[in-house]
């Protein structure tokens, strides 16, 4: 939250997700040096759906198959549902998973392209999704 100016994300999913469903809200952060979480496979298989802001966290619950909301910018955003979708036959809608491996692949950059690679990121974004 502090990478992106986000410190208000918690009061926001608190306040908003709940109109949507009365399902637990878990917060995981981040684990820190010294300090021990459930492994994350396990918290993401027990999860109903995923909610993030931007994290690579989505592209591991995506994976496998569970279901991801990303409200900012956040590398399964492709597959991302709504809050609206919660508790609804969306959720249940599976997602076209490889659009979103294959857009990280035009995001992917060697070290001696890295002086070019916003001019490269600018170039794709130009382009139309398949």
């Amino acid at each position: 939250m502090d990478t992106f100016d986000l410190r208000d994300f918690l009061n926001f999913i608190a306040h908003n997700v709940n109109k949507y469903t009365d399902k637990d809200i878990i917060v995981r952060g981040k684990p820190a040096k010294g300090r021990k979480a459930r492994p994350l496979v396990d918290q993401i298989n027990e999860a109903y759906c995923v909610i993030t802001w931007g994290s690579a966290v989505a592209l591991e619950a995506m994976r496998i198959g569970v279901p991801t909301i990303s409200l900012g910018w956040c590398p399964a955003k492709l597959v991302s549902k709504k809050l609206e979708d919660l508790e609804t036959n969306k959720m249940f809608e599976e997602p076209d998973r490889m659009a979103v491996y294959d857009n990280l692949t035009w995001s992917s950059f060697e070290r001696e392209e890295l002086p070019s690679a916003w001019d490269i990121v600018m170039e794709n974004s130009k382009c139309q999704q398949i």
